[in-house]
């Protein structure tokens, strides 16, 4: 038999594969060039961040574009119109600051999109001290020392008229929103943020001298002392940190209300009841809370951050109600952390840091198996935002949702890799206390896409002159339908960023003392505030009913 011939390819075909190939590689360059010419500004840096009308701003960061081609800088507001404009390249910006500029959010807007903002303020905006107090007995500030720093700095404001006790007075700072249509114009209580109670801002508070940390929240701008006196005159901090930044970009404002019945009284004679009923607190991204209706009047207003309800002499055959409706902002949180910047070390001097890293009756920082567990996790690490990113990983591969789990035992919780929003937020602070991480778990609601309010719980740790970072370990897993866009990853984003969805009722325990230390309390573990009690009977109160019912939400806004 004849071999059969080999028949050669032809010459096209390998020509086809080469073309094929070749235009493979080009396609491939194209998307390639296309991802990297179509990204969005990013601005790293501003000079100067405090200046005058017609300064030259020099603007550095990436992607701005070679040429401007229709894009602009946008500064509190206002766009420098064309001939403003001195230089532009991909990774600077040089311009003259518009004459009619305010404080405000500097960001570069360019066809694939808008960078995020750094803040530039308006040296003209800046308040001049005066020579003392506008009336007689008004609160006068003199002199502020240091005049510059970071959240978490501790200020000495000199002046008088401050008040021999602190009372209801505050020290309120500016606050940033990071929405770059707001600007920043007026000393107004809906752009200042105050100290806070439950972050033990205040040190000391005397008639002349006031000592105070810089809150959670705060930006550089104007700082007031408010009395029942009146507003001082208002000064000047610049506050900034390498670390990192916190904004407030979106806002949703919600009309709630919130009731308790009384019933199925049984009493001997005389008897009382005290209620202790949880607020929505004020925080920097839980702002302009108001009062819209009450019934009936507190016996005290505001008792480390809940109201005290008292009823005398309640009789068998009657209910008696407490109802109150609210309109509250609720803001979402953004932070953006340079993580090498970050401090190592926290000033283990202060009671905020003494109070966030200890054991208390809800968050069992000192059991030696979470302290085992917590070493294990964080291993040699140093770095605080490291440790704690670590610990949030722990909690969300270490325990499953089970939405029907109702142990409160956090160790348990560990043994049985089970947990329910109250444990996800408890131990992810226990194990971040215990490494010496400030935490605290945060207790509210949850509003669904439907306006359902849920009781929930999340959490907080501190980071040295940045502040308080967010974490939803429990949404992290991605399980709860909640109103995010579905393009945005649940485990990347719960973890130092928070939505408007959550109303927060208390952060960390709130320890009450008894009006009456002789009647017996009891603590309601289904309602999310975490408070020490939430009611307190007499003797002679021989049993009752509370109904506490959940918020609920009227509209929103």
């Amino acid at each position: 038999m004849k071999e059969k011939e080999q028949i050669p390819k032809p010459f096209f075909r390998r020509t086809e594969v080469l073309f094929t190939t070749i235009l493979l590689v080009l396609l491939g360059v194209l998307l390639i060039s296309s991802r990297m010419t179509g990204r969005p500004p990013q601005i790293v840096s501003i000079t100067p961040k405090i200046g005058f009308p017609q300064d030259v701003m020099v603007i550095t960061g990436k992607y701005f574009g070679d040429e401007r081609n229709g894009a602009e800088v946008v500064i509190g507001g206002y766009a420098p119109v064309s001939s403003g404009y001195l230089d532009w390249s991909d990774t600077q910006i040089s311009l003259r600051i518009p004459e009619e500029v305010s404080s405000g959010m500097v960001r570069v807007i360019t066809k694939n999109g808008k960078s995020k903002g750094l803040l530039f303020t308006n040296k003209q905006q800046i308040p001049v001290v005066l020579s003392g107090p506008g009336k007689p007995g008004q609160p006068y500030i003199s002199s502020l020392e240091p005049e510059s720093g970071s959240v978490g700095m501790l200020l000495t404001i000199s002046g008088m008229n401050f008040g021999l006790q602190r009372g209801s007075s505050q020290v309120r700072f500016t606050w940033i929103s990071g929405d770059p249509t707001r600007e920043y114009t007026e000393v107004e209580d809906s752009s200042l943020v105050p100290a806070a109670d439950y972050d033990l801002d205040y040190e000391q508070w005397s008639d002349r001298e006031i000592q105070v940390w810089v809150p959670d929240g705060a930006s550089s701008g104007q700082l007031v002392v408010i009395t029942d006196k009146g507003r001082s005159n208002a000064v000047f901090v610049e506050i900034e940190s390498a670390a990192g930044t916190k904004l407030f970009p979106e806002k949703r404002t919600y009309s709630v209300q919130y009731s308790l019945e009384i019933g199925s009284v049984v009493a001997e004679g005389e008897n009382t009841l005290n209620l202790w009923v949880p607020q929505l607190i004020e925080a920097p991204e839980q702002r302009e809370i108001q009062l819209v209706n009450e019934q009936p009047q507190p016996l005290f207003d505001n008792v480390s951050g809940v109201k005290l309800f008292s009823f005398d002499n309640l009789e068998a055959d009657k209910s008696y109600n407490v109802f109150q409706s609210f309109m509250v902002d609720r803001y979402s949180v953004e932070t953006k952390i340079n993580v090498a910047k970050v401090p190592t070390s926290y000033d283990t001097d202060r009671r905020i840091y003494k109070r966030y890293t200890s054991t208390d009756p809800l968050v069992p920082a000192d059991d030696e198996n979470l302290l085992k567990i917590g070493a294990r996790i964080v291993g040699r690490e140093r770095n605080p935002y490291r440790k704690a990113r670590e610990i949030y990983r722990y909690v969300l591969t270490q325990l499953q949702v089970d939405p029907e789990y109702m142990e409160r035992d956090i160790l348990k919780a560990v043994e049985d890799r089970k947990g329910n929003p109250y444990i996800y937020a408890v131990l992810f602070s226990a194990l971040a206390r215990g490494q010496g991480i400030p935490a605290r778990p945060v207790a509210g609601y949850l509003i669904d896409r439907d306006l359902q309010a849920a009781r929930h719980y999340w959490a907080e740790f501190y980071i040295e002159t940045v502040g308080w970072i967010p974490v939803d370990p429990i949404l992290g897993e991605g399980k709860i339908r909640v109103n995010i866009p579905p393009e945005v990853d649940p485990y990347a984003y719960f973890f130092g960023n928070l939505d408007f969805n959550h109303l927060a009722l208390s952060k960390g325990l709130i320890e009450l003392n008894q009006l009456d230390p002789g009647a017996r309390t009891v603590m309601r573990p289904d309602i999310p505030s975490l408070q020490s009690f939430h009611e307190e009977a007499g003797d002679a109160l021989s049993s009752y009913n509370v109904y506490w019912s959940d918020l609920e939400v009227l509209g929103i806004y």
